[in-house]
């Protein structure tokens, strides 16, 4: 596209305008404005007629990965190449994806030779989290005589992935990483024998009658028994809910939250790749279940570098479906048929609906019976007990007080409730559900519990 540039307009200005006055003033001098006007028009039109020649085109050639961090600016390398011996001075903008912004708007480059690239860092920053398959510019650059532009789009394919910031998710996970040591694992006492068999071997007096293996003893003729070992791997899953629960605002609290109106999904994102990353340090076997009205994604938990990267890419591109509700015995008959080893399923879901939370109780006992459930909910709206918190100033305060007393009443009958089943239960602030999701799972590996 061709537009006309300010030079154009200032040689209107100072050769026509006044030659128009001057007609006015002497009728005799039309010649001399027809002469003007012709020689002006034909160097306007010698000028556009020029474009061509020059073939104003350049080629942006952006990298085949970019992985972003959400919240975190990140330089953007991009490979500026001018094409048919393109030389002088352009003007580049970006036009991002929604979800990604900039604080470059435009930049002036200067294409010295034909035969030479120019590398330019564009800052950028994500704020949204997911997957972005392309970048459009926009160069202008101007004609021979500068009385016109010409403008160009280029649309440059690359995979950009905004994914979770973990480093920011949580001070009090972050000292809890540090605690680790240098491998990863933390030094804590193992308790109990093992329960993952080993092999069989003759029976020894002394030896508990309940290790006794009897089919083998059967087909033998004599006392076999079974021996055991620590077990070093256990399978971990992230149940996490997807539903119109997990596109809820967090609350600020107190007002200082530097997050305030991010929705309660970036914090079980966060939270399950800081799991995840801890999982992957002491060697067990991580895995992903996401879930909406039905099952969404499922990662079978494995080991290792590559398969970790496989569950931040799922969590990347999983987003919130707001018009569902969380269908608990759908999921609960999907875990039951696909996760037969057992393993410890850690459910992020919001059970503050009285509803919702008596169709997960019931239909999770099934599933209690051969896995270890433990559940974890933000506690968005910041229940608490009566007169824990500093006196009322007011009626509002009074009223705002007693209903927080009443859910985190409610919250703590749930947990009785779910205890019964064999489920943990607990509603803990956004800044602590990493810690005390990391906290749960080195208590059931310390316990053996799995």
């Amino acid at each position: 596209m061709m537009a006309p540039q300010s030079r154009l307009l200032w040689l209107f200005g100072s050769t026509i305008l006044p030659a128009t006055l001057a007609v006015a003033v002497y009728p005799a001098l039309k010649l001399v404005l027809w002469l003007v006007g012709s020689g002006v028009l034909a160097l306007c039109i010698y000028d556009a007629v020029s474009i061509p020649l020059r073939r104003h085109s350049i080629a942006v050639e952006l990298p085949d990965q970019i992985s972003l961090t959400r919240k975190q600016e990140t330089p953007l390398t991009l490979q500026v190449r001018p094409l048919d011996g393109l030389v002088g001075s352009i003007q580049l903008a970006l036009e991002l994806p929604v979800g990604i912004v900039s604080t470059q708007r435009v930049l002036s480059i200067a294409l010295l030779t034909p035969e030479s690239d120019v590398l330019v860092e564009w800052p950028i920053t994500g704020l949204t989290r997911g997957e972005y398959r392309s970048i459009s510019c926009h160069y202008r650059t101007s004609s021979r005589l500068g009385l016109w532009a010409v403008r160009k789009r280029l649309d440059a394919a690359t995979n950009l992935r905004v994914y979770p910031d973990l480093e920011n998710h949580s001070r009090s996970s972050d000292l809890l990483l540090h605690s680790l040591n240098r491998e990863g694992r933390q030094a804590q006492r193992q308790l109990g024998q093992g329960r993952e068999f080993e092999k069989v071997r003759e029976y020894v007096s002394g030896d508990s009658m309940s290790d006794v293996h009897w089919k083998q003893t059967a087909r033998r003729g004599r006392l076999v028994t079974k021996e055991f070992q620590i077990e070093r791997a256990h399978d971990i899953y992230i149940v996490i809910d997807a539903s119109r629960l997990s596109s809820a605002s967090i609350e600020p609290g107190g007002g200082k939250d530097e997050c305030a109106g991010e929705i309660v999904l970036e914090t079980y994102i966060s939270a399950a790749m800081t799991l995840g990353t801890v999982a992957l340090r002491q060697g067990d076997r991580f895995g992903l279940v996401s879930f909406g009205n039905e099952v969404i994604d499922f990662v079978r938990a494995r080991a290792g570098l590559a398969h970790f990267r496989m569950c931040r890419d799922a969590l990347m591109r999983l987003q919130p479906h707001a018009a569902v509700n969380p269908d608990f015995e759908e999921l609960a008959g999907f875990l039951v048929q696909h996760v037969r080893r057992r393993a410890l399923l850690l459910f992020l879901t919001s059970l503050d609906d009285p509803a919702l939370a008596e169709s997960f109780e019931r239909s999770m006992g099934p599933v209690g019976h051969r896995h270890l459930v433990l559940v974890a909910m933000v506690n968005r709206h910041g229940s608490r007990p009566l007169f824990s918190s500093a006196e009322a100033t007011g009626v509002e305060d009074i009223y705002r007080s007693l209903a927080e007393h009443i859910t985190w009443q409610d919250l703590r009958q749930l947990e009785v409730v779910l205890r019964r089943r064999g489920i943990g239960f607990s509603a803990v602030s956004r800044e602590d559900l990493g810690p005390r999701m990391i906290s749960r799972y080195l208590s059931v590996k310390q316990r053996q519990a799995l």
